[in-house]
């Protein structure tokens, strides 16, 4: 209950929170811009260029990067994704902490006015759905078909959100509707 507690509490939290979700992908953006021309690699030598040829850019580059010791330890943070999107994890790590922390950080600053962060949450959804949708960064087909379901099942959530919240007075039923809505769509997303 001491005021002085909960303001050093408040500013620890502050700062750890901006280490961590500030720092982390700042680093992990360093460290993969520091090696990018290992992640993308582009062919030099006559015989890779006639490979590359052969194979495909994408294919050859693909091979090139899992073969690079160099780069073997980062593989967590690329190995998903096409060499041209060596920096994909990172804009996941954004788009994950504009998804979860930034409606909160909103949540906290403008406390009466929820539809701005409905509002918020359903722009941010459109545009990082497009950015994956329009760039394909993907290797595994499989991910890159999964996403977008997933993608709708969180746009999904957004409106049931809404709608429960519009609702007012009478939501128990509106409730019932949202979340038999919610499984029909949810359960065939989960079992792919």
């Amino acid at each position: 209950d001491d005021p002085r507690y909960i303001t050093m509490t408040e500013r620890f939290a502050s700062w750890t929170g901006i280490g961590f979700v500030g720092g982390i992908p700042l680093w992990y953006l360093a460290t993969l811009w520091w090696h990018r021309k290992r992640l993308n690699p582009t062919p030099k030598k006559t015989a890779d260029v006639k490979e590359a040829r052969v194979i495909g850019r994408q294919a050859w580059a693909q091979r090139r990067r899992e073969r690079d010791p160099e780069i073997a330890n980062l593989r967590f943070l690329w190995g998903g994704y096409k060499p041209k999107y060596w920096w994909f994890e990172v804009f996941e790590m954004l788009r994950k902490f504009l998804m979860i922390g930034m409606p909160i950080a909103i949540a906290l600053r403008w406390p009466d006015n929820p539809y701005l962060q409905m509002a918020y949450g359903l722009i941010t959804m459109a545009l990082t759905t497009a950015v994956q949708a329009i760039g394909d960064p993907y290797i595994e087909k499989a991910d890159a078909v999964l996403v977008l379901p997933a993608q709708f099942e969180v746009f999904l959530s957004l409106v049931a959100g809404m709608i429960v919240d519009l609702s007012g007075g009478d939501a128990g039923s509106t409730k019932v509707g949202v979340s038999v809505v919610m499984l029909a769509v949810g359960v065939p997303v989960t079992a792919m």
